[in-house]
């Protein structure tokens, strides 16, 4: 078959071309998917790239919902960036039903550290009263949320070996224990498991909730990992979590995949980020943002 007649061929079957112009096809042609305006109930979750979908929607007056209050009304709730799906996960269980790790807290001596949320340390005698009170107002937002963004941050995960309960951080080098503790690479299929578990939460709590799911464009800071170096494990990374938000959002009919990193990543001419090469420029998230509310707002 000569390659006129192949080309004639293919153009009758149905497909979508590469667009010339990323920004602009992702503007103009890209699928709209009205899910809300500004009074829907609004909860976002994830990556320090949540913090900025929050900031952006408070700045234009949605209705996102803040019931607590520390971490400058950037969080729904407590929870500050949250970067791996397992930690993801593990709020919801312990927001919306039950989870109950071997060790729930890391003694520091005059405070208790939360191994499971980004900085979050109570006195020592306040912090199991501390934590109900939180856990009363996570399970609020979550529960009467409209529409949850969910921003996926990493793969490289530390985690206790017997229960594979995941914290946000490396363990306290003065409480480590290579015995207990180990450094873990999540592969697609362990972080689709998480997103179906946050998702079975959802639909005994909150059913009628819809889920927006993306990755973030921000680099990994650092990685773990000696059998790489770190653009490849960063590369890694938001492949594998690319892979399992679009497995969810394949599998359900209220998940929603929206490409942040896509747009950032092959819309916009380097340099986008900012010097640390790693953060995105304030400009580039403000266009972003744009072009989530042509896609979602009605």
């Amino acid at each position: 078959m000569s390659n006129k007649t192949f080309t004639k061929d293919y153009k009758k079957f149905p497909v979508q071309y590469y667009p010339l112009n990323i920004k602009d096809y992702y503007f103009n042609e890209s699928e709209k998917i009205p899910l809300l305006d500004k009074k829907t109930k609004i909860v976002s979750m994830g990556s320090c790239f949540a913090l900025y979908i929050a900031s952006y929607l408070k700045k234009h007056n949605y209705n996102y919902l803040v019931g607590e209050k520390y971490f400058k009304y950037l969080t729904s709730a407590d929870w500050d960036m949250v970067f791996n799906t397992t930690c993801i996960k593990q709020i919801f269980q312990y927001s919306l039903d039950e989870f109950s790790p071997i060790v729930r807290w890391w003694d520091r001596g005059k405070v208790m550290d939360d191994p499971f949320r980004r900085q979050i340390s109570y006195p020592k005698g306040e912090h199991e009263e501390s934590l109900k009170n939180h856990v009363k107002a996570s399970h609020e937002v979550l529960s009467t949320a409209e529409v949850i963004v969910l921003t996926l941050g990493l793969v490289e995960v530390w985690r206790d070996k017997r229960d594979l309960s995941t914290y946000w951080r490396t363990p306290p080098i003065n409480l480590l224990d290579k015995k207990i503790h180990e450094f873990h690479v999540m592969d697609a299929q362990e972080c689709f498991t998480d997103l179906e578990a946050v998702h079975k939460l959802l639909a005994k709590y909150n059913p009628n909730c819809k889920i927006i799911v993306t990755v973030s464009p921000v680099a990994l800071r650092a990685t773990f990992r000696k059998d790489v170096d770190p653009v490849a494990a960063n590369v890694y990374s938001k492949s594998v979590l690319r892979s399992a938000a679009g497995m969810f959002a394949d599998k359900h009919e209220n998940v929603f995949y929206f490409p942040s990193y896509e747009f950032v990543i092959y819309g916009f001419a380097r340099p986008f980020q900012e010097r640390d090469n790693m953060h995105i420029k304030q400009e580039v998230i403000d266009i972003m943002m744009k072009f989530f509310e042509r896609r979602y707002v009605k």
